[in-house]
């Protein structure tokens, strides 16, 4: 018995063993099957299929256009789970791989950020971390009451084992205001942190604020918490009215009950958007010569600089509230 002999018995013999009925074809990115009766265990595959929508039933999809980028969040019966969710959250040790794709994504689609902070300490610093972010809590409730701003900060380390911020904002600030502020609620008593303790910075080009991310992201080094560094807590995370919403927000619908208005979508809608954003990633990975994106069905992804083209797209199909399909 040849390869491809044995390999259409055992296919046989397992469809016998579920009791598999109907002629199998391709999905999207796997097997499903055409058969009475809905999908066969172990055959379907566990993403969102346009043929076949007792598998689509069983697993909701969400789709989210960002200024720049585009999120599909998967969820139901293939997705993949988190186990021991909820509960208090552990100590902080370092700037994990998913709090930075979180950072980057934040960075990348909020809108406005047009000028940067650094808040530096004097030749004496705090090592507790709970000190370090009560003196930034009062330094951002300043900024949000006292001047309306709103953006996002990130924390890092110095040689000398000092932690300093870089803050974006939406808008200006005077920097000698910010000097005096910044030197009173740190208390230091060191004329030269008064004059050189704090920076501010207009940025000159729209995506400056993710591109020093990216750069702040991959400093490996200045994420190390020093020895004898407590209570690091968060590196990372945003304050004021940031505006974060997602541009155009669709999910399946429940019960296949459409209504655009509220951003309910047929199965086979989402099946296509998906499809689409494969293909645009795919066309720009192949631009910068990287391997092909593959979706496995389960979980999630995020496509980079293809949120203005799948927006366009959700206004041509007729996913957007009021648009029509072209």
């Amino acid at each position: 018995m040849d390869f491809t002999t044995n390999r259409i018995f055992l296919i046989e013999k397992f469809k016998a063993h579920r009791g598999f009925s109907g002629k199998p074809h391709r999905g999207p990115t796997g097997l499903v099957t055409g058969g009475p009766g809905g999908a066969s265990p172990g055959l379907v595959n566990r993403c969102i299929s346009a043929r076949n929508k007792a598998a689509t039933a069983s697993q909701k999809a969400q789709l989210c256009t960002y200024v720049r980028d585009w999120k599909l969040h998967r969820k139901g019966i293939g997705a993949r789970r988190r186990e021991n969710c909820g509960g208090i959250r552990g100590q902080v040790m370092m700037l994990s791989p998913a709090a930075r794709r979180r950072m980057l994504h934040t960075f990348r689609n909020a809108q406005g950020l047009s000028v940067m902070l650094t808040l530096t300490y004097p030749a004496e610093f705090p090592m507790d971390g709970r000190l370090v972010k009560r003196h930034w809590h009062n330094f951002r409730t300043w900024l949000v009451r006292k001047h309306g701003r709103c953006g996002v900060w990130f924390m890092e380390f110095q040689e000398r084992g000092a932690p300093h911020f870089h803050v974006f904002l939406d808008a200006g600030v005077d920097k000698q205001e910010v000097s005096r502020k910044w030197y009173a609620i740190v208390g230091s008593e060191d004329p030269k942190h008064l004059v050189a303790g704090t920076r501010v910075e207009q940025l000159r080009e729209q995506h400056a604020a993710p591109a020093y991310a990216a750069k702040y992201a991959a400093k490996a080094k200045q994420k190390a918490v020093p020895e004898g560094f407590q209570e690091v807590g968060r590196f990372w995370g945003t304050f004021g009215d940031l505006d974060l919403e997602p541009l155009h927000e669709a999910r399946t619908a429940e019960q296949l009950v459409v209504d655009t208005a509220t951003g309910e979508i047929e199965p086979d809608q989402a099946v296509r958007a998906i499809r689409v954003a494969r293909g645009l990633i795919n066309a720009r990975r192949r631009e910068r010569g990287q391997r092909r994106f593959r979706d496995n069905g389960r979980s999630g992804f995020t496509g980079y600089d293809i949120g203005p083209a799948m927006l366009y797209y959700a206004q041509k199909t007729g996913m957007l509230p009021g648009s029509e399909t072209g």
